[in-house]
């Protein structure tokens, strides 16, 4: 886990425990249904019928860094993209949660 999540779930955690008033179960993840966050790393939302961080990204072109020495990398047209509208719908999620389909990304997982 990257710094950035680590953060993010003990930012997350924190002030739900605080308004929870306890660590019950139950009433840290009603606390914790539809937080926002604000973190360094881009906005992070917790959606309420699955509990996913729906969080926003950047996302860009990466181009080799003529100016630095060889065969270093930079970012470039970055873009930031809002985390709902890059984010599996919920809608389509329970829809197939019914059902038991396959997620429609589970065709690039590699498996060994």
């Amino acid at each position: 886990m990257t710094p950035h999540y680590t953060y993010a779930a003990s930012a997350f955690y924190n002030p739900d425990v605080a308004e929870a008033g306890t660590t019950d179960t139950d009433a840290v993840i009603a606390a914790l249904e539809g937080m926002v966050l604000e973190s360094p790393a881009y906005r992070k939302v917790m959606r309420k019928e699955d509990h996913q961080a729906i969080t926003d990204v950047p996302w860009g072109v990466t181009r080799e860094a003529q100016d630095l020495e060889p065969l270093f990398m930079r970012m470039a047209d970055i873009r930031d993209f809002k985390g709902e509208e890059i984010a599996e719908p919920i809608e389509e999620i329970l829809e197939r949660r019914k059902t038991g389909a396959e997620p429609p990304w589970r065709k690039y997982v590699i498996k060994g």
